[in-house]
């Protein structure tokens, strides 16, 4: 045998492979279409040149770690440019836990309007919008979410004119945020879900075609309405319901007809000096007391008519008025506030709120 030294100094060496038809004439063309786009790169002088250079840049890269089967989800270079504008590198434990508490949180389609938009133009360019541009692209896509630590599978198909995304994951709430991204890109495509299931780590979408879907121009509006119409499915109060109690709380703390009330006044000091404590910790002395009128107001208790001379008056129906009232001067006295009141509006005088000893509260 040949040493691997004694064949380095050889300047050629021949070594005869068989291909199929098809490949052999995908290389050929692929080779004739980059010698005219650039003609003086040496790796596609010949087929043999691009040959050589696929050959040798294949195992280089293995030599540092790769296999075969990272070839399978090789990154399209087009597609990792435009994500790396718009992603970022993130722990994963935190990133869970913080989707946790947005997961029924319905994705704001004004805000990404323009990430939407390039996303189409990416997907479709100058193409007239068609199924085998569509799943041309979206396996493109594939690899890169099967490269990103999160994705398990992804696949796309479709059956009897509907497509089909099963799509799983590794991280329960990951996988719920992706799911709803998921189903709104697919609306701004001009898809509409028609069945949907989903689990802690599995997706399965069947989407129907609209009349959106073959047009080219933008229709913002029906595709918004779509956009919406999708991404609900993962939103709405069925599926909040179904979960935890607090996600409950956190997408009826939205309603501004809901008030914040307590079974009685003890148990409702007991909370809200328990915020104000932490308020005498971190706010400045100066805006303390605008600062708990805020939270009344958040607790949909009273309206705030002027921060530049505190005043407001309260917002709460009969039947709650007396608790709400006494918790509420309670707090305030407790702080030396100055309160005069003409016709139902509240004035605050703070000039001698410096002086207050917190720890009272």
């Amino acid at each position: 045998m040949v040493s691997r030294r004694n064949l380095s100094k050889k300047k050629i060496s021949s070594q005869n492979i068989s291909v199929s038809p098809y490949l052999r004439d995908w290389v050929e063309r692929y080779v004739k279409m980059e010698q005219k786009k650039n003609p003086n790169d040496k790796r596609v002088k010949s087929i043999s040149s691009f040959y050589n250079y696929v050959m040798e840049s294949v195992l280089k890269i293995f030599e540092k770690g790769k296999t075969l089967d990272d070839l399978e989800i090789f990154v399209d270079k087009k597609v990792q440019n435009f994500y790396d504008k718009i992603t970022f590198r993130a722990l994963i434990p935190y990133y869970e836990q913080i989707i946790k508490i947005n997961k029924y949180q319905p994705i704001e389609f004004d805000c990404l309007i323009d990430l939407f938009l390039k996303y189409r133009s990416f997907l479709i360019g100058k193409n007239e919008p068609s199924d085998e541009i569509a799943l041309n692209m979206i396996e493109r896509f594939k690899n890169f979410m099967l490269a990103n630590k999160l994705t398990k599978d992804f696949k796309i198909d479709i059956i009897n004119n509907s497509y089909i995304i099963e799509y799983s994951g590794y991280y329960p709430n990951i996988h719920y945020d992706h799911s709803k991204w998921i189903a709104g890109l697919a609306g701004l495509l001009g898809l509409k879900i028609k069945n949907l299931i989903i689990s802690n780590n599995f997706l399965r979408l069947s989407l129907e075609k609209t009349s959106l879907f073959k047009i080219r121009d933008l229709e913002i509006e029906r595709r918004r309405e779509l956009f919406y119409y999708n991404v609900n499915k993962f939103t709405n109060w069925y599926r909040v319901i179904d979960d935890q109690t607090q996600h409950l709380w956190l997408k009826m703390s939205n309603n501004k007809d809901i008030i914040i009330n307590f079974k009685d006044v003890t148990s409702g000091l007991e909370f809200i000096n328990s915020i104000i404590r932490d308020l005498v910790e971190y706010a400045k002395t100066e805006n303390l007391v605008l600062d708990i009128l805020k939270l009344f107001r958040y607790f949909r208790w009273i309206d705030i008519d002027n921060f530049e001379k505190p005043s407001f008056h309260f917002c709460v129906e009969d039947k709650h008025h007396h608790i709400i009232r006494e918790m509420v001067f309670n707090i305030l006295q407790k702080m030396k506030v100055i309160i005069k009141e003409e016709n139902e509006i509240f004035y605050l005088n703070l000039k001698q709120i410096s002086c207050i000893d917190y720890t009272v509260l």
